[in-house]
């Protein structure tokens, strides 16, 4: 990986962002960036690492204090670490932190600047940075603002659960690609996409295709939401004429919409976060996102 970007939208100047990380090799120099933080493409605040395995924050060309000290991230161990970045020209305690596996490793003095410039107000953008002469592992992310009244802050060390379809749910109304509706969940049911190979699709309005879903791991703790990732792009057989569509989540025999997205062209990379159930908007359960379905609807 040479590069993941994120888009953070809306913009927040108040962001907070967890990963599991792994490395094989120290970077041979210091100040190598694993993540950036920016506004409009401005150079901005960066969380480094030094080449024995500090990790602090620097500002453009500017270090700021303090690193981690004695605290390193040795090679071959893998970490759990989180972020809180706020932008200001005088940092308030508390602004920018950094924890590993729970324990606050940086937290950076008072009064200091992390703006880049008077522009950099905000974090639209965090870029992942990969290291080509070392094998550096990202997993199990999360990333927050500091608005609603649930995931507004650091959730602590989190595992990512991927489910699979599994079985038909109460809605098959695409037609496969294999010209029939019947177990439409085997043509989305890849780990990875597999473009125009296997697929599902509808041009008409209201359509439901919806799914089963694998079980939830057992020990399975606090649930902080349940995003739906979906692949779609427009038929070239109807002219690549724009449809809209979005992701549906089906708990307790009703249908909830997520957030509605326009499908034209190339294959497209889009998906709903249900932070709560919208069933009774309470904390999901287990049971209940294992008596849950989820799909996609035509909308326009």
């Amino acid at each position: 990986m040479e590069y993941l970007r994120i888009p953070i939208q809306p913009a927040s100047n108040e962001v907070y962002i967890g990963f599991a990380y792994y490395h094989t090799v120290l970077p041979g120099l210091s100040n190598y960036t694993l993540l950036s933080f920016t506004y409009n493409e401005q150079l901005a605040l960066a969380l480094v690492m030094s080449n024995t395995g500090q990790i602090y924050f620097r500002r453009f060309m500017t270090n700021l204090t303090p690193d981690s000290g004695a605290n390193v991230l040795a090679v071959d161990t893998w970490y759990y670490i989180e972020v809180k970045v706020v932008k200001t020209q005088s940092a308030s305690a508390g602004d920018l932190q950094i924890w590993v596996d729970g324990v606050q490793w940086v937290t950076i003095d008072v009064g200091q600047d992390s703006m880049y410039s008077a522009l950099d107000i905000s974090t639209d953008c965090i870029t992942f940075t990969g290291y080509t002469v070392q094998t550096r592992l990202f997993d199990d992310l999360y990333v927050c603002d500091a608005s609603g009244s649930v995931n507004n802050t650091f959730l602590g060390p989190i595992k990512v659960a991927t489910l699979y379809p599994d079985g038909n749910g109460n809605s098959n109304q695409f037609l496969g690609s294999d010209a029939d509706s019947t177990d439409n969940y085997l043509h989305v049911d890849e780990e990875q996409s597999d473009s125009d190979t296997s697929y599902v699709e509808s041009n008409t309005l209201n359509h439901i295709d919806q799914y089963t879903f694998e079980d939830m791991p057992s020990g399975a703790g606090q649930i902080h939401g349940v995003e739906l990732n979906v692949v779609s792009s427009s038929n070239p057989n109807q002219g690549g004429l724009p449809q809209e569509g979005t992701e549906v989540a089906r708990v307790g025999g009703t249908d909830y919409l997520g957030d509605a997205h326009i499908v034209s062209g190339d294959f497209f990379h889009h998906s709903t976060i249900w932070e709560t159930n919208p069933d009774d908007a309470a904390a999901w359960e287990v049971a209940d996102i294992d008596a849950a379905e989820f799909g996609v609807k035509i909308t326009a």
